[in-house]
């Protein structure tokens, strides 16, 4: 029994460790933990969220991008809030992220929300506290925490 509380009080611990310094990395910037979470979502968590983002009552949304230089398709796993007119997408990573600076660089992308394409355009970076009225009291707090200072907002084409 000693065992598995010791060994649940690690877990905790180490999870607790490993919150603090991603959320020290959203809240600085840092390019090196910033680089280190896009990894692994890129290549470990957004492979099994695509599956199912933008299939209705799915939570998550898939936006269809073009790459800046090279013309591929690309898809990615977002977390998109629809307004009247479009949607305001949380940057986290802030604007490095590939998907963000494709959408940027065309001005225009496919958003899958709740199982309806829509084609978006005018992406303009805006701070989290411009399009508020979009975010429940929650994720207000969330974006404070962890120090958010950019959202996409994306209007319906």
């Amino acid at each position: 029994m000693k065992v598995i509380v010791r060994g649940l009080v690690g877990l905790v611990l180490v999870a607790g460790m490993l919150f603090g310094v991603m959320l020290f990395g959203f809240r600085t910037q840092n390019p090196a933990i910033l680089r280190g979470v896009r990894t692994m979502n890129k290549h470990g968590v957004n492979k099994s969220a695509i599956k199912t983002a933008g299939d209705a009552g799915s939570g998550s949304t898939r936006v269809e991008h073009r790459g800046r230089t090279s013309g591929t398709e690309y898809v990615t796993p977002i977390a998109a809030i629809p307004t009247d007119d479009g949607f305001v997408v949380v940057l986290p990573y802030g604007t490095q992220a590939d998907w963000v600076r494709n959408v940027l660089h065309h001005g225009e992308a496919t958003f899958v929300h709740d199982g309806e394409r829509v084609d978006v355009t005018h992406p303009v970076l805006m701070h989290p506290r411009d399009v508020d009225q979009w975010f429940t009291p929650a994720a207000r707090r969330t974006n404070r925490l962890f120090g958010i200072e950019r959202c996409l907002v994306v209007r319906r084409a």
